[in-house]
């Protein structure tokens, strides 16, 4: 076959080249192409049939080379339909001969195979038909009974090849099939041998096995002889058990091997027992106490074990050491004791519910603490019957979330209903814990009611004042700036700053209880006549302010003057005394999403200052075309900027020299402040010194000076020998604030040098308006060495009377009369009364603002202590004071 495979490619390849000059390339290339690929998968199935071990398994194989064989007859057959008669004759006898060769070639060879024979010679004779019917009538007389010949003698072989082929098939199929059932009776034969085997082996393994699992087992075993009593067998278990070598185990009768152990009686007890029973196999099962012969016991558990074989009845008696487990066992049942006991007195409520939400179990001090003397009568109610009507789903969220979440602990807070009705407030955590294939949750409930109403009262406590019970500043602040961003757009607001006249009188006169109790009546006053949405709040000491919500301002002028008549018809009765106070208001209006927080408090507090600026019981409405707001406003940012630019250090100390003119000794000096501008220039106090006073922060700029100048004093002790003093201004506001006489003493106590040094000028206003607190400051602080001067003085008529009152040891005449001293004999007068009065109290005289020789002249002529200004010396650094510090004395 593979013959004719390689033949009829040989003869392909012969017709390609006899007929390449009389058939067109593309033609010819065509047809070359199916059939290398027609003989090449003919070939490829060849090898495939060869490698197949059984024929009956060719059935797809038959199938392939019938269509392969058809595929070559029609490529044959095509090759008749080109056929040309004009060929040279030579071509047509070669062509056909081939034709004819790889025709009778693949018949004889394919005869086997009947289907692949017509398949193939189907298409060749009817392209030979063809061929035929192209030849004239004298050729198809010649060619027609050739072709005939030729079909019957291709029909003959074929037939005769097919008989051949089918008695060989036959022949191989009966020598397969007899191969075949020698195979199948030597592959029983050789399987039944292997069972047989198997078995064999197998019943050896299994005496061996048995023998090493009594052998390994960590029970005694012992074999014991029904009828001779005596034990037969015994493992290492039992040895090791004993304490006894299996000799002096084996061979001995169970009545005198167990009688001198304690479970002896157990033993021979079991034993004939098991003796006695009629069935085949009986057992027995008991637990002991082992007493061994070596006086120590173990706890075993004893089981026997009637076996009946062909040749005798035997007992198997096991005991296996059960110490470790019975101590396990007992640890467990402690634990178990013990975590009862943490569980029922754990404080807290704590529930094992089912993924239902039953309860299960409940602690014993938790049934007591929701009212139920016995937990028992909760077991399985549904846990939401304890919780309040409110709380239901939402803690049957948490139980879901809970039960498909294992180990994920949720907490949140709700109420708990006790058996009484009395409402709990608990911090609730539930956490779903498996225990085998259950699930249960643990539900943990702290009480927290105390606690929760102590953060309550907390709350409260940080957005209410305690004297008065209403808002604070804080909390008024919050408000107004919720109002500010969630307000409606359509409506109008306004906020009120109030300020309390004459508080101070009260406080001062009849003491801080008075005062506090001024402000709880005044709070109710004022709280009675506003609406219901309206807010008030006490912000400061005296200081209040109200929300007026929804509101237009001629609404709130309104309002605001209602306020006013209450409280000035409103007489504040303590003990013996009556007062009358007002109120000073400032009133400012304002839409949502229009103005910043900080611009309406700044706008109230400017409105109010003016208030008070204009007389004080009035109101005052902020608008922004008012100059005078405006200037408030501006004065209010000025303080805040001056407040952050002592902070970040923009201010500094220069020193003038204070000249004595007539007495003996030495020179002294003051520190003036000076502040550097955006440019780094030093700016004079009358710029800023305004805004601090007004918005009462001066104070803060005279602690500044007072620890500079006494850490500038402190440090340069050595030099300032030849300074008398260093005299520094204090304001009013400084001396009437008791916190910053306080401030004073902490920060000279351990500088008694640096104190005597200092002498503190306060201005002649203040000791005017306040007398009482000027001479209260001056004795306190004198005992600590600081020396006073009254400064400006001659600006109150009143000030002789005065100065017989208080402690001073300077006068310092105001400017304004020793600058034109010289030339003004009214003047001349007042100065000489001035120092007259001064010798007759013993004080020192100092002339300020001394601008030229002629009034230095006039000064030393009438004997003025000291001298100070322009004319004597300039203010300088510190730096340079020091440095030409001693050709300043003259």
């Amino acid at each position: 076959m593979r013959f004719t495979i390689f033949g009829g490619a040989a003869a392909l390849l012969a017709v390609v080249g006899l007929l390449y000059q009389h058939v067109d390339a593309i033609t010819l290339l065509a047809w070359l192409s199916m059939g290398i690929t027609t003989y090449g998968a003919r070939y490829w199935l060849w090898n495939a049939y060869q490698s197949q071990a059984d024929f009956r398994d060719l059935r797809y194989w038959k199938t392939f080379i019938t269509v392969l064989m058809g595929s070559t007859g029609v490529l044959w057959a095509s090759m008749c339909l080109i056929f040309d008669v004009d060929w040279p004759t030579y071509v047509q006898i070669l062509f056909g001969l081939a034709l004819a060769v790889v025709f009778v070639f693949s018949v004889f060879t394919y005869s086997s195979l009947f289907l692949s024979v017509v398949a193939y010679a189907t298409p060749i004779t009817l392209g030979v038909i063809v061929l035929i019917i192209k030849f004239n009538h004298a050729q198809q007389l010649l060619i027609i009974p050739v072709f005939l010949l030729c079909v019957f003698a291709v029909l003959a072989a074929s037939l005769r090849g097919h008989q051949l082929n089918q008695t060989l098939i036959l022949a191989a199929v009966n020598a397969t099939a007899l191969n075949r059932k020698l195979k199948t009776q030597l592959q029983k034969l050789t399987t039944q041998l292997k069972l047989m085997r198997f078995e064999l082996i197998k019943l050896t393994d299994r005496a061996e096995i048995k023998e090493s699992l009594v052998q390994a087992s960590h029970e005694a075993v012992f074999l014991i002889d029904v009828e001779s009593r005596c034990i037969t067998e015994c493992n290492r278990s039992a040895s090791r058990l004993f304490r006894l070598p299996p000799s002096a185990i084996v061979g001995k009768e169970v009545d005198k091997f167990f009688i001198s152990m304690e479970t002896g009686a157990a033993v021979r007890e079991q034993f004939d027992l098991l003796r006695s029973e009629q069935q085949s196999e009986a057992e027995a099962e008991t637990e002991i106490m082992l007493g061994r012969t070596d006086g120590s016991g173990v706890m075993c558990e004893l089981r026997s074990t009637r076996i009946q074989n062909r040749r005798k009845q035997m007992v198997r008696i096991s005991l296996l050491d059960i110490t470790t487990r019975k101590r396990v066992q007992m640890r467990l049942e402690e634990s178990e004791t013990r975590y009862r006991t943490l569980f029922d007195n754990n404080p807290s409520i704590c529930i094992t519910l089912s993924t239902t939400g039953y309860i299960l179990d409940i602690n014993t001090k938790g049934a007591i603490h929701l009212g139920f003397p016995d937990g028992r009568a909760l077991e399985g109610r549904l846990v939401g019957t304890l919780l309040n009507q409110g709380d239901k789903i939402r803690s049957a969220r948490y139980l879901r979330s809970a039960a498909s979440e294992p180990g994920k602990t949720f907490r949140w807070e709700h109420s708990v209903v006790g058996a009484e009705g009395q409402m709990l407030r608990v911090r609730s955590s539930l956490i779903a814990i498996k225990s085998g294939h259950d699930l249960q949750l643990l539900l943990v409930w702290e009480d927290i009611t105390e606690t929760d109403e102590l953060n309550r009262k907390l709350r409260w406590q940080a957005s209410h004042d305690s004297l008065t019970g209403l808002l604070n500043r804080q909390a008024m602040e919050q408000n107004l700036q919720v109002l500010i961003n969630d307000g409606a757009p359509d409506q109008t607001h306004s906020f009120c700053l109030i300020d309390l006249d004459q508080f101070k009188i009260v406080n001062d006169t009849s003491g801080h209880q008075a005062g506090d109790e001024l402000l709880r009546q005044v709070s109710k006053l004022m709280q009675s006549t506003l609406r219901e949405r309206d807010l008030l709040a006490r912000i400061g000491g005296d200081e209040f302010a109200v929300i007026l919500i929804d509101c237009p301002e001629y609404k709130a002028i309104e309002i605001a003057e209602r306020l006013r008549e209450l409280i000035d018809e409103f007489r504040f009765q303590w003990e013996n005394n009556s007062f009358k106070i007002g109120l000073s208001l400032g009133l400012v209006t304002f839409e949502p999403k229009t103005w910043r927080l900080e611009r309406i408090l700044s706008s109230a507090d400017a409105a109010c200052y003016l208030a008070k600026d204009r007389g004080k019981n009035r109101i005052e409405v902020f608008t922004n075309d008012d100059a005078t707001g405006e200037r408030q406003l501006g004065d209010m940012r000025s303080a805040a900027t001056l407040m952050q630019h002592i902070e970040e250090g923009r201010f500094s100390l220069v020193t003038q020299v204070i000249h004595p003119l007539t007495v003996e000794g030495q020179i002294r000096c003051e520190l003036l402040v000076r502040m550097k501008n955006d440019s780094g220039d030093l700016v004079s106090p009358g710029s800023f010194m305004g805004a601090l006073e007004r918005f009462n922060v001066v104070t803060a700029l005279d602690r500044w000076v007072i620890e500079e100048a006494s850490h500038w004093i402190e440090k340069h002790q050595a030099q300032l020998t030849a300074v008398d003093s260093v005299a520094i201004n204090v304001s009013a506001q400084s001396v009437i604030d008791e916190r910053f006489e306080q401030f004073v003493v902490e920060a000279l106590r351990s500088k008694p040098d640096v104190a005597t040094k200092l002498v503190f000028e306060i201005q002649e206003t203040a000791l005017l308006s306040n007398l009482t607190r000027v001479r209260e400051f001056i004795d306190t602080l004198k005992g600590h060495g600081i020396r006073f001067a009254v400064d400006d003085f001659g600006s109150g008529l009143t000030a002789f009377d005065y100065l017989k009152q208080t402690h001073f040891e300077y006068i310092k005449i105001d400017g304004r009369f020793t600058r034109h001293v010289d030339a003004d004999p009214f003047v001349q007068a007042m100065l000489r009364s001035i120092h007259e009065i001064a010798t007759l109290l013993q004080l020192r005289t100092v002339a300020e603002s001394v601008e030229s020789d002629e009034v230095l002249g006039w000064l030393r002529a009438h004997k003025i202590d000291y001298a100070q200004g322009y004319v004597l010396s300039a203010p300088e650094p510190t730096e340079q004071f020091l440095k030409s510090l001693k050709n300043k004395v003259r």
